[in-house]
């Protein structure tokens, strides 16, 4: 796992284990190509599909400041299907666990609420 992608909004998906600092900021990129910009917080089945890589164990996941990124109920059960632990926790905390994750782990944060 050595990618690293920009999903659409301010959504940074990391895999490659870069070390991240809590006052790091992206701009908003494009959406993925053939996607539509999901506005909403809500991670959906599609964008689950779009984010795992193969043999992914663990995906720490950022919430945004104040927590308002949830995943849907069909990418819950996508990510156990697949056998990878979702962490979902407030971005300061996911930038703090990022940055001390061993293993084959993504890195999803939402940092702009």
């Amino acid at each position: 796992m050595q990618s690293r992608h920009r999903n659409a909004g301010s959504t940074e998906l990391l895999s490659s284990h870069e070390r991240i600092q809590p006052e790091q900021r992206w701009a908003p990129v494009p959406p993925r190509p053939g996607g539509a910009i999901d506005r909403s917080h809500i991670i959906s089945l599609e964008e689950a599909e779009h984010v795992y890589q193969e043999g992914a164990e663990r995906l720490i996941v950022g919430s945004g400041q104040s927590g308002m990124v949830k995943l849907s109920d069909e990418a819950v059960q996508y990510f156990r299907r697949k056998g990878c632990k979702v962490e979902l926790m407030p971005t300061p905390a996911a930038i703090r666990a990022w940055n001390d994750a061993k293993g084959a782990v993504i890195g999803l944060f939402h940092i702009t609420c």
